[in-house]
């Protein structure tokens, strides 16, 4: 799962997963299945039907909308480990400046907000809890293990996919990054040093 963060990349990352042939790629890019739907255990099988069933397959969203603590579902990570505790996520992060200014356009251009990016910032809790990275990753690292949660820099993956495009579209090394042990935080892992190998499959 890529749980965020909003404005960091997501989008990019999930564009070149859904081209790689042995991912099977959520049909909605953002679901938040599990972030916004407190009755999820009665819509699993409308869940699954988001994805192409495979033999093989390693599943794979994007649901910024997991980084969103505390403005949506405040025990997510424990709802997640209940459906699946072999689940892995990545996450994205990038210049805390960036991702506030980034952020306040988004809402801006889609006219849910007036404000000037000040206000917004002193207004709108969510611009800052957002970029809050270590409060926002560190309870599925809590959770799951730190093995199962790798961090990524936004400038990384875009760079890489400038000097490498034909690579990018098709990311063969995804997740060797899955399993070492490093500073919890912002903490990014080069997007050329990734494997495939070890992304787990669903049960």
């Amino acid at each position: 799962m890529i749980i965020g963060a909003m404005k960091c990349g997501t989008t990019t990352l999930a564009d070149a997963l859904k081209a790689h042939p042995a991912v099977s790629f959520c049909r909605v890019k953002e679901p938040e299945f599990f972030s916004k739907h407190s009755d999820w255990r009665s819509g699993l099988a409308d869940y699954h039907a988001l994805f192409d069933q495979r033999e093989g397959a390693l599943y794979a969203e994007a649901s910024t909308g997991h980084t969103f603590y505390p403005h949506f579902n405040r025990g997510l990570w424990n709802d997640l480990f209940e459906y699946n505790p072999a689940l892995k996520f990545i996450y994205l992060v990038r210049d805390p400046v960036d991702r506030i200014v980034s952020h306040y356009m988004h809402i801006y251009e889609r006219g849910f907000t007036n404000a000037s990016l000040e206000e917004a910032v002193r207004t709108i809790p969510m611009m800052l809890n957002n970029t809050r990275y270590h409060a926002q990753v560190l309870p599925f690292i809590e959770r799951f293990g730190r093995d199962r949660v790798l961090i990524l820099d936004f400038h990384d993956l875009v760079n890489d996919r400038r000097e490498r495009p034909c690579d990018a579209s098709r990311p063969r090394r995804i997740a060797s990054g899955f399993g070492k042990r490093s500073p919890v935080g912002v903490n990014a892992h080069s997007w050329r040093s990734l494997s495939w190998g070890r992304i787990g499959r669903r049960p």
